[in-house]
């Protein structure tokens, strides 16, 4: 099983810390799928979230679970993708450049054209939160009560 990992860059402008918000666990990830055994792609993004979970296909374990399973519209192989925790950061300043978000750890089929959603936070050079909707490239100036 190869195992991928999402990894971003990007030009902060006012910007001193960019995050996916905090609480992992409410994390998506928005994805086109492709097949690796026929090299069907999908047409609609899916999303694919921590907290979903769903028993692995033809394991007989009982504690083997994966965050997507879908059979390939293809070949009808079933893929699966798992997410891995704990090797993501945030964007500073300071460090902006091929940024890791997550690992995916991926059987027969694997993401490809990342969408970016909303679950954005940032905190601005005057020290403001904000939260951060990177699908039309604009900003909400919402500010976090913490």
């Amino acid at each position: 099983m190869p195992k991928l990992m999402l990894v971003v860059s990007a030009e902060l402008v006012n910007i001193v810390f960019l995050e996916l918000r905090p609480i992992e666990e409410e994390i998506s990830y928005y994805f086109k799928l492709k097949c690796e055994q026929c090299g069907w792609l999908s047409e609609r993004e899916v999303r694919v979230n921590m907290a979903i979970q769903e028993k692995a296909p033809g394991s007989s374990r009982r504690n083997s679970r994966v965050n997507l399973s879908l059979k390939c519209d293809g070949c009808e192989r079933q893929g699966t993708i798992t997410l891995v925790p704990g090797h993501g950061r945030p964007l500073r300043a300071d460090d902006c450049e091929n940024v890791p978000l997550m690992v995916f750890d991926c059987n027969g089929i694997f993401p490809v054209d990342y969408s970016f959603n909303g679950g954005w936070s940032a905190v601005t050079t005057f020290g403001q939160k904000i939260h951060v909707d990177l699908i039309g490239q604009e900003y909400k100036n919402v500010i976090d009560e913490e």
